[in-house]
């Protein structure tokens, strides 16, 4: 977890990656968390490849209560195989953007992938391209445009939301900010009502 003050000085981190098979309540990202009190800057993340099981997963940052200003992100973020079996809050950025979490002149152009065709019944899945869900939190001056993928085949499995820039905005502000995404939601997913 990180709980001070991380500049990247306009740097590139080129080729990150993670891969875990690790389920239940673990978050993912170059910073598994970041605590209130912490903040990351100036930071450039190229070509990552994520792929974990864990409830909050992203590129930067799996779980976020801190404040993130021009960052990027590229490459692809994706579930692991046991991310079928349990809630998940994914984002090409973000995964989870806590209260009084805050995103600044920040983007992303990271495939963002979940999908199974294996699994029957209900989840909490919530997908945007920049963030997953936000609750308490500010997005500003920020964006994403890639390619956003909720596939399911068997036609009885619920997507809560799946939305370009953020999949469900419990609560909070996004402002001036924008998405293009490509987005791919088969049978058995839902959008939830508040994409944007």
């Amino acid at each position: 977890a990180l709980s001070g003050q991380y500049n990247g000085n306009g740097y590139n981190i080129t080729g990150l990656y993670i891969s875990s098979t690790t389920s239940g309540g673990a978050s993912f990202g170059l910073f598994s968390t970041m605590n209130a009190s912490s903040s990351v800057s100036n930071l450039n993340l190229v070509s990552v490849s994520v792929t974990a099981a864990g409830l909050n997963v992203g590129a930067l940052a799996g779980n976020v209560s801190g404040a993130i200003s021009n960052c990027t992100s590229s490459g692809t973020v994706t579930t692991g195989a046991a991310a079928i079996a349990q809630n998940v809050i994914m984002g090409g950025l973000v995964g989870n953007l806590a209260s009084g979490g805050t995103i600044t002149t920040s983007r992303s152009t990271a495939s963002v992938t979940w999908g199974t065709s294996s699994l029957s019944g209900t989840r909490t899945v919530e997908i945007g391209g920049l963030v997953g869900n936000t609750s308490g939190t500010s997005i500003s001056l920020s964006s994403y445009v890639g390619t956003i993928s909720a596939t399911e085949t068997l036609g009885t499995f619920t997507v809560n939301a799946v939305g370009g820039l953020v999949g469900a905005v419990t609560s909070g502000t996004v402002t001036q900010s924008y998405a293009i995404p490509t987005m791919t939601v088969t049978p058995g997913t839902s959008l939830g009502p508040q994409n944007i």
